[in-house]
């Protein structure tokens, strides 16, 4: 299932090579000509891959073809990025430009010459061009269904029907009939609204769908939402079909798949990551994101958005499809959420040739797999890995499953060097291999809840491409390697240690000259989590009042003061204060940060820090309409809590 997704891959090659850095740069290294040469031949396949993954059932090897299409296009991924890694490097070495230009031909040329080779074979499936067609927007053709259903198999919607009932007994003058309806272009809908005007007055239509925006759009009432069977009802259905020979689990799949087929294409790429994760998982929004972004999924249309606010659109439009639930929102960047296990055995379904689990029953995997999931480790050996080098996922998301061979890591990283997203929480490493700077390719490596490791190799700040650090739970860490600002990409920051670690990033910009009595941290979104024996933060936080956008304090258990630069981070945009119970106060002057600020919650804290925070809110300092946004940027806060105050705060 995975080949449909190449669509997106291209269309993210196309961008790279179509920016000026990337032209500028193939001037400079000498390969201008080969990477436009290949430009052009991707931008022909490009116009015909939406034909060809609308027939790929119908034509005899059109599937085989897209796989192959698919490689080339990952492939040369990896070519444009270490293309991007070698000019960041260059702010901090004088590395070979020479032996670089002369690999970096080579690769683009066998690339080129792979992806010609295949476009003279797609050929004889003569698919149409479609240039003019936004990939992003397409969705998959569905088959056509019928509403008759036998009633004796419907269980436990007697009061549902009668509601229904009483809603069409009730007069209103539209239309007439039933419509099970999938497709959410309103242009579309106007039409066939139009076409159906002519039901006689009183007349009804009666819509179902999965999808709220449709329900949204097209509804004239509000939409009845059928909720989930009782438990009572739930055996009944249970024991009515689970031991009949000719309930398949197929069927069940075909039908979820409707919904899943009618998903934008990037929508059904991001859903897919969810195959990674054991069912019933209490979902993350920041682990996704990071997932997501880790992947190059979370690209904007025309570059503005934020990473942060284009997962949130995906997460909402997953919610209002029904894909996910349980869905529990604590900020804008902050929710969790669940995915049904029937919704899992979708995302499984459509994932397997490129996701695989490993758990006791492994044996083997195939050399196609590019994101690997560890559910146990008892399997774990040399041999069960593939040797192929496009594995692009590592991870142990189910807590206190994690590595402990240090022989079978060092073969990761000798075999696997196009990570992108390594996860090795809950693995017991004293320290991190010095060839772990040959993951060029990583954007987030997470160490969550490792209680072993004290100190990280200095290699590790040549990782250039790095967007998230975590080293959350790392309760014997005593140091960070200096010159930890080459971490130029560097976005998010998690730590958590048994007393101040003594560190610095000097920048965005390589500045090799600051030194340990003069930190700054200037990322561009920071997270820093507890420091439980702390009494006041750390003097280095000043050196982000600049840069800061995203700070969150959590689990200081001996905090008692915030520090006054609090309120001077103009970038600020979210602040979180979680279990901080000897906290005394807030700083003076907060009511600075309501001009930027967007999200505020504190939660876990000393009722006197609500206190202040209420009186900080109508401050005879403010104006009327920034005692508006105060209360505006604290409501998140009073939702989740007690509603008679201010925020969350403890007995």
């Amino acid at each position: 299932m995975a080949e449909s997704f190449v669509s997106d891959v291209a269309d993210s090659l196309l961008g790279k090579l179509a920016s000026y850095a990337y032209e500028e740069a193939s001037r400079a290294y000498g390969v201008y000509d080969d990477l436009q040469r290949f430009k052009d031949t991707l931008s022909i396949v490009k116009g015909v891959l939406l034909d060809a993954e609308e027939t790929k059932d119908k034509k005899h090897g059109l599937r085989e073809w897209l796989r192959q299409i698919k490689n080339i296009c990952y492939d040369a991924e990896d070519v444009l990025d270490g293309f991007e890694f070698q000019n960041k490097r260059h702010f901090f070495s004088s590395h070979n430009s020479l032996v670089f230009r002369l690999r970096m031909a080579h690769q683009i040329k066998d690339v080129r010459d792979r992806l010609d080779k295949v476009v003279v074979d797609g050929n004889r499936f003569g698919l149409e061009r479609r240039n003019d067609v936004d990939p992003r927007l397409v969705m998959q053709k569905r088959e056509m269904t019928y509403s008759h259903v036998d009633a004796s198999d419907v269980i436990g919607r007697e009061n549902d029907r009668e509601e229904i009932v009483q809603l069409l007994m009730q007069p209103h003058p539209d239309g007439d009939g039933d419509d099970d309806i999938w497709n959410d272009d309103r242009a579309k809908w106007i039409e066939l609204k139009d076409l159906i005007k002519v039901g006689a007055i009183g007349s009804k239509i009666l819509v179902t769908t999965r999808s709220n925006s449709i329900a949204s759009m097209m509804g004239t009432i509000d939409p009845y939402v059928l909720k989930g069977l009782s438990p009572e009802n739930c055996l009944s259905l249970f024991v009515k079909w689970a031991f009949k020979e000719e309930q398949k689990e197929d069927g069940i799949l075909s039908a979820l798949k409707l919904s899943y087929d009618q998903m934008p294409s990037h929508l059904r790429h991001c859903f897919t990551y969810f195959s990674l994760f054991p069912k019933d998982y209490n979902f993350d929004g920041q682990l996704m994101t990071t997932v997501w972004l880790g992947h190059g999924l979370l690209q904007a249309p025309d570059g503005s958005q934020k990473t942060n606010d284009i997962a949130r659109e995906y997460i909402d439009e997953l919610y209002s499809r029904s894909f996910i639930q349980d869905f529990k929102v604590f900020g804008h960047t902050a929710y969790r959420f669940k995915v049904h296990d029937l919704v899992h055995d979708l995302a499984m379904y459509v994932a397997k040739e490129e996701f695989v689990v490993v758990d006791s029953h492994t044996q083997n995997i195939a050399e196609q797999v590019r994101h690997l999931s560890i559910f146990k480790t008892d399997s774990l050996g040399h041999a069960l890995f593939p040797k192929s080098r496009s594995v692009r996922t590592i991870l142990f998301p189910i807590g206190g499953v994690g590595l402990d061979s240090e022989t079978i890591f060092d073969s990761w990283l000798s075999r696997h060097k196009y990570l992108r997203f390594l996860d090795l929480s809950d693995s017991s490493f004293e320290t991190l291999p010095n060839s772990i700077a040959e993951l060029e390719h990583l954007r987030t490596l997470i160490l969550s809840r490792n209680h072993k490791i004290k100190r990280l190799p200095h290699s590790i700040c040549k990782l250039h491409n790095l967007q998230c650090l975590s080293l959350y739970g790392c309760m014997e860490l005593e140091t960070l390697p200096k010159g930890l600002g080459k971490l130029i990409s560097l976005r998010e920051l998690y730590i958590t240690t048994k007393q101040s670690v003594k560190y610095v990033i000097e920048g965005q910009k390589p500045n090799p000259t600051v030194s340990e009595p003069n930190p700054k941290i200037e990322v561009g979104n920071s997270d820093t989590w507890g420091f439980p024996e702390l009494q006041i933060l750390p003097q280095w936080i000043k050196g982000a009042t600049g840069t800061l956008e995203t700070l969150i304090i959590a689990n200081f258990h001996n905090l008692k003061i915030l520090p006054e630069c609090l309120t001077i981070m103009t970038h600020l945009k979210r602040l979180r204060i979680y279990n901080c119970p000897q906290l005394l106060s807030l700083p003076r002057d907060m009511h600075r940060l309501t001009a930027h600020l967007e999200e505020l919650r504190i939660i876990g804290c000393p009722k006197n820090v609500s206190r202040n925070l209420v009186l900080v809110a109508h401050s005879r300092s403010f104006s009327g309409r920034e005692k508006m946004r105060a209360r505006k940027i604290m409501r998140p806060s009073i939702e989740e809590g007690d509603a008679k105050t201010t925020v969350n705060t403890t007995p």
